[in-house]
């Protein structure tokens, strides 16, 4: 603690043991997993797969150090730095599978195929009440090549809310995916009541100049209970 702050440096590390194999993953349907995206909020997740169609086995060590800044006049800064290293049994990142359409079933290049996976960190930054800005990036752990960026700004005022988020991604095109893609998104959204609002938000890619996706969403939230219903082209 110091006179106009507080500070706090967290060093972690996780060491997490399961069975060396279960069954080949790569027969099974994907339906809910398909979307893996490694950085830091995954740093230490025991499970890093975005849902249950898969599930990581062998045995696996996350290491990573935590800093956290908190100012007497508000502002707030957290920043996150770390790595994941699988130590044994069959590391089921290494090959996706592919699906009945012959596409990978998640991307073969996410960063933790390998023993040491790509470096990871994030940057958290609210200079006052209502603004917000995250910063992610994931590093290739043998030159610190950049492989993917992802940028927020969150907003608010009043009932008035919006976001702005920029991402970058650079794949191997011996993967057969993409080499380099860049998008944006942005949004704007009104607070109805206090329980509803209503956002609308599209997505668009700077290469290929065009507009990935637009939605528009209708939401109720509680203290218990939220509903959205989204339309999605």
């Amino acid at each position: 603690h110091t006179a106009f702050a507080s500070h706090t440096i967290a060093p972690t590390a996780q060491l997490i043991v399961r069975q060396n194999r279960v069954a080949d993953q790569r027969r099974l349907p994907d339906e809910d997993a398909k979307s893996l995206v490694f950085d830091d909020t995954l740093l230490f997740d025991i499970d890093k797969f975005s849902g249950y169609d898969r599930f990581e086995t062998g045995t696996r060590a996350n290491v990573g150090v935590q800093y956290t800044f908190q100012a007497n006049n508000g502002l707030y800064a957290r920043g996150v730095f770390g790595q994941s290293y699988h130590l044994a049994g069959e590391n089921p990142f290494i090959d996706p599978g592919l699906d009945p359409t012959g596409k990978f079933n998640f991307s073969p290049a996410s960063g933790l195929e390998t023993d040491r996976s790509d470096y990871v960190a994030g940057l958290y930054l609210s200079p006052f009440s209502g603004l917000n800005l995250i910063a992610q990036g994931r590093f290739d752990e043998k030159d610190w090549t950049l492989r993917r960026q992802d940028t927020l700004l969150q907003a608010n005022y009043g009932p008035l809310f919006g976001m702005a988020g920029y991402t970058f991604s650079h794949f191997d095109p011996s993967l057969g995916l993409v080499d380099n893609q860049q998008d944006i998104l942005t949004g704007l959204g009104l607070r109805l009541t206090n329980n509803w609002s209503i956002l609308g938000t599209l997505r668009y890619d700077i290469d290929a100049k065009e507009r990935i996706q637009d939605m528009l969403q209708l939401k109720y939230s509680d203290e218990c209970f939220v509903l959205t219903a989204s339309y999605t082209e």
